[in-house]
């Protein structure tokens, strides 16, 4: 329950003593009349019913000669339902803001005026002179209402005064208003942020002749430097921006364009990696640009070529060392880059020769038993022939045809063999002839595998497998066909 619904609880005793005091009728009821015109304008329900009631029962006032009545039961209710309803709006409204710090330090006099007014209105109403209570309230009512809004009007002029006061870098007089508003409205954002860019205006200032310094002595390094920080402190300098967009794409020129010749100075000088640098950050400054597309180019080409410089290098290296099937994959790998280099047809061509050779004589000697078949040993010979023009170019090449050489030629030379029977059996050695009826007869086999058959009439034939060696000696075989059918 509020103070006023308590004494208002209080008053109910007083209506009867309210009822019989004649001697203040004639006041009560002229203060009637008075606040009904004040509710009216005020657009309050509770008073145009109060008006409605007056009107009513008065349509002509009484003249001056005529002793008022005191006012009715229902005029004295009307009554202290406007004044309860004039507090009320007072506490909603206005007392907030009549109380606060700052309302006080605009004025403090009309502070305590509208606060004083306010317990006079309600001492007031606890006399039971409620006209006058309501007369009372809303005065301080429409006095707080002119000073807030003074002192909101007075704000907003501290504002826009710092406000241009900051745009022409003025300090002194910035700061000055600004602490006036924020005097006046603490809390207000606006004049919060404003004061902090009003406080970081020295700071900006000092940047601001940085700059300048920095343009006149045209060190466009230390100007960027100092717009960004400037820009980060008071971001609002349109022209500024501009100036240092325009700066940061000066010296991305400057140095994109220092980057393409340093580049293809170092592609000139072969020197891959500083080539590789340049390249890469002019890229990042300008990825699409020309200029950076055919220094890529050029790096790429020089790439090439040095790896190609050193695949041959390495080949060469391989075939000093007779390593022909690693050199063979060198020159594969350089051929891949540059097929029209003549170095690289020639090496490749050697060594595809050398590699081929040395395979097929590999073949042969890991097998040299076939070198006794005429058709093998004749195309083992001929390998031999063909690698007699490379031997100055692979020793290794050179020693296995010499070996195979050998090889053939121990095939190549017969060896005599004693065949011993019981000169009953025919005996052949099948693939080469007729050995006939004998009981021991020396034939000549080149080196290899045979086979001998034995045949006698009545008597089952016989096999015998004979392995010449090549250079063996007294070697014999004995073919008797003994087994009767």
């Amino acid at each position: 329950m509020s103070s006023i619904d308590q004494q208002d609880k209080h008053q109910d005793g007083l209506h009867n003593k309210l009822q019989t005091a004649s001697q203040q009728a004639a006041k009560k009821r002229l203060q009637a009349i008075a606040l009904v015109g004040i509710l009216v304008v005020a657009g309050g329900a509770a008073l145009a019913g109060l008006s409605l009631v007056v009107g009513g029962r008065h349509d002509t006032p009484a003249p001056a000669s005529v002793v008022q009545e005191a006012p009715t039961e229902a005029e004295i209710t009307a009554l202290r339902e406007a004044f309860k309803a004039a507090v009320k709006a007072f506490e909603h409204d206005l007392e907030a803001d009549v109380l606060s710090p700052p309302f006080g330090v605009w004025n403090a006099d009309v502070q305590h005026d509208i606060k004083t007014a306010k317990a006079r209105a309600i001492d007031l109403f606890s006399g039971g002179d409620y006209a006058e209570a309501v007369r009372e309230m809303e005065m301080a009512s429409t006095k707080a209402r002119q000073e807030i809004s003074a002192m909101n009007a007075a704000f907003e002029e501290s504002m826009a005064a710092a406000q241009q006061a900051y745009a022409q870098d003025a300090f002194d007089q910035a700061k000055l208003h600004i602490t006036k508003a924020l005097s006046l409205r603490p809390t207000s954002v606006d004049a919060q942020s404003l004061a902090q860019k009003i406080d970081a205006l020295p700071q900006v200032l000092s940047l601001v002749k940085a700059v300048e310094e920095a343009r006149i002595q045209n060190d466009v390094e230390g100007e960027i430097k100092n717009l960004r920080a400037l820009l980060a402190l008071d971001p609002n300098r349109e022209g500024l921006k501009a100036r240092l967009d325009d700066l940061i794409i000066q010296t991305m020129e400057q140095r994109f364009a220092g980057h393409i010749k340093n580049g293809l100075a170092c592609v000139e000088k072969r020197d891959l990696a500083c080539a590789q640098t340049h390249g890469a950050a002019a890229q990042k400054i300008f990825p699409n640009r020309s200029e950076g597309a055919l220094l890529v180019t050029k790096i790429f080409a020089l790439s090439q070529a040095l790896k190609v410089e050193r695949l041959l290098a390495d080949a060469d290296a391989a075939m000093n060392n007779d390593q022909w099937q690693k050199a063979l994959g060198l020159l594969q790998n350089a051929s891949a880059i540059d097929p029209g280099q003549k170095r690289i047809r020639d090496g490749l061509e050697l060594a595809q020769k050398i590699t081929v050779l040395d395979a097929q004589m590999d073949r042969y000697l890991s097998a040299p038993g076939r070198l006794s078949a005429d058709n093998v040993a004749a195309g083992a010979r001929a390998v031999v022939s063909e690698s007699a023009s490379l031997s100055p170019s692979s020793p290794a090449l050179s020693n296995k045809a010499q070996h195979l050489k050998d090889v053939l030629a121990g095939y190549a030379t017969k060896v005599s063999v004693l065949v011993r029977s019981d000169n009953l059996t025919d005996i052949s050695v099948r693939g080469v002839g007729q050995v006939g009826r004998t009981k021991e007869r020396a034939i000549e086999l080149k080196p290899g595998t045979y086979t001998l058959e034995g045949i006698r009439p009545g008597y089952k034939a016989t096999l015998k497998t004979l392995v010449v060696a090549v250079g063996a000696k007294d070697v014999s075989i004995e073919v008797v066909c003994d087994e009767q059918l």
